[in-house]
């Protein structure tokens, strides 16, 4: 499939029960072009009307299950449920729904709509299957084979103290993934059903009220009832993005009050810079109302075990940022921020907060004005373990893992500001 650098209409073609997809795809990204998943803008979308999708209140499955399912879909062959759909992931949260929303979306478009889930009742942890295809997001022709990176914007309301500043949760949000291909499930099934083992989960530990750029990579931070995978897990013959036919989000654990997100702008495309990839599940925010920025990530550097976290495991980062990109070139010219959580002494350098765990963040500000003037900022960050500083090892690589934010955008004025808490007008490329 072409990968156009202007946004096309979406059509879609079925034969032999196979789809065949003409995607719309956006500009040029930081390196390569990214196709779109979803970004929820169809015309008049709003509520429960999704053109293009049908709204089925108690079976978007056979289990019951409120959701959309695709019109131009189909029943699937030995599974009795239709594809592709996006429905509500029941089975911990039976009490949760969605809507189109109109009035908030990714700040870094000024019009269109934004995916919102939200409890209904009690336990508060919605979640929601994002996207249940029964092929692979490579097959639809919506991620290339050489896409290694795949991101959203997202905003949560309703968490509980996520103890960033004392000892964080090992993951607020799940992101769960599945892949499959011919021949590749348990007894030689084919998709929709995963292949063997190849269920994983990206755990991002992060503060409400904000919108967050969620960048994930192809190292997640583990795989069900095994252990930390490897970058790119199951290689080359099945690349992570490509391979993938389901995801969801999810509160990960029971808060004290109804919680809800928002999901928007959900894109694939491909980093061609070698980057750091221990640094993983990246993620930026930026609140307006005290114009603070965090950055939370997972080190994986220890490698493939939990086991291998304890009280000698530390390792230390630095973020620098700048308003042009930054690589691993010019790393040195570009600005170290002053980290305010889990510094390094008088360094720029922040720990992991706790060295059992991989979940590293930390806040910052930027100089003053600096958002006002800029459209966009650029961030990367480095590993700068030393072991004569007391950490458990020194850096396994000088590459840096980057992301961007444009802070309103193209063209137009911040937005979004009568919804508490959110920024006006951000964007993470």
């Amino acid at each position: 499939m072409k990968r156009n650098k202007q946004k096309i209409s979406e059509t879609w073609r079925w034969g032999a029960g196979v789809a065949a997809v003409i995607l719309l795809l956006l500009g040029p990204t930081q390196s390569g072009f990214g196709g779109v998943l979803f970004d929820f803008n169809e015309t008049g979308g709003s509520g429960t009307t999704w053109p293009g999708w049908a709204w089925y209140p108690n079976g978007a499955d056979d289990f019951g299950h409120a959701g959309w399912r695709k019109n131009s879909g189909h029943w699937v062959s030995g599974d009795s449920n239709w594809a592709p759909r996006s429905f509500l992931k029941a089975d911990s949260d039976p009490t949760g729904s969605a809507t189109i929303d109109t009035a908030s979306r990714a700040p870094s478009t000024s019009s269109g709509n934004s995916l919102k889930v939200y409890d209904t009742g009690s336990p508060y942890n919605v979640g929601w299957w994002i996207a249940y295809f029964d092929d692979t997001f490579g097959n639809y022709g919506y991620v290339a084979s050489s896409d290694n990176r795949m991101d959203f914007y997202l905003k949560v309301t309703g968490l509980d103290d996520q103890g960033l500043t004392t000892d964080p949760s090992n993951g607020t949000i799940h992101v769960g993934t599945y892949l499959c291909w011919p021949a590749g499930g348990y007894g030689g099934e084919s998709c929709p059903t995963e292949a063997n083992g190849q269920h994983y989960y990206h755990y991002l530990t992060l503060n409400p009220d904000a919108w967050i750029h969620v960048q994930l990579d192809q190292h997640p931070t583990w795989q069900r009832d095994t252990a930390i995978p490897n970058n790119n897990p199951v290689g080359s013959s099945h690349p992570y993005f490509s391979s993938m036919n389901i995801f969801y989000v999810q509160v990960r654990a029971a808060q004290s009050q109804p919680t809800s997100y928002w999901i928007d702008e959900i894109k694939s495309w491909q980093q061609t810079q070698q980057e750091n990839e221990d640094i993983t599940s990246l993620w930026v925010g930026y609140w307006p109302s005290t114009t603070k920025w965090e950055v939370g990530f997972n080190d994986l550097s220890w490698g493939n075990s939990y086991s291998n976290y304890n009280d000698s495991t530390q390792s230390k980062f630095e973020i620098r940022w700048s308003t042009n990109s930054i690589t691993n070139a010019n790393w040195n010219s570009a600005n170290p921020i002053t980290p305010e959580y889990w510094r390094f002494g008088s360094t720029n350098s922040f720990r992991r907060p706790n060295p059992w765990k991989s979940v590293t963040w930390t806040r910052f500000s930027l100089p003053s004005d600096t958002e006002s003037n800029s459209a966009k900022i650029y961030f990367a960050v480095k590993d700068t373990s030393s072991t004569a500083d007391g950490d458990g090892h020194n850096a396994p690589t000088s590459n840096i893992k980057t992301i961007d934010y444009n802070l309103r955008p193209s063209g137009a004025t911040p937005i979004d500001t009568t919804t508490p808490g959110s920024p006006t007008g951000l964007r993470i490329r």
